[in-house]
């Protein structure tokens, strides 16, 4: 089994204002380039507008979120949404993610979204949230 890029487990994840509420578990998912990929600034909005809609359309508790990398500046919107792991992983996958992230609890998870999917640990989730900049 491939390992997890490294790169997953060191990203931040800034939430932009209060979550008060939140569900118990919930998945984070970009429909941004996926890792090691360019695509134009147009196609990355147009896949971001089609999950947004996908997701609003499902009727679950939604919010945005911006991960980033704090050592390489890289940062690109995700959407945070009450869905099962198995059902984020095969949208990750259908919008050509190699990973989403999965919070059950205060614990962050990692998972590629195709056949290797599992949870891999990454730390509690309130340590992973941090303003950018």
């Amino acid at each position: 089994m491939d390992p997890i890029n490294p790169l997953y487990l060191s990203t931040f994840l800034d939430l932009g204002h209060d979550w008060s509420e939140q569900p118990k578990e919930f998945a984070i998912i970009s429909a941004y380039a996926t890792t090691g990929e360019k695509w134009s600034a147009e196609r990355n909005q147009q896949a971001d507008e089609r999950l947004q809609k996908q997701l609003v359309e499902k009727g679950a508790w939604l919010r945005s979120v911006i991960g980033y990398a704090p050592d390489t500046g890289h940062n690109e919107p995700c959407w945070a949404t009450a869905i099962s792991f198995d059902e984020a992983c095969d949208i990750g996958e259908e919008f050509l993610q190699d990973a989403i992230y999965y919070v059950e609890e205060d614990q962050l998870y990692v998972s590629h979204c195709d056949s290797r999917r599992a949870k891999t640990s990454i730390s509690k989730f309130s340590l992973k949230i941090r303003p950018m900049g």
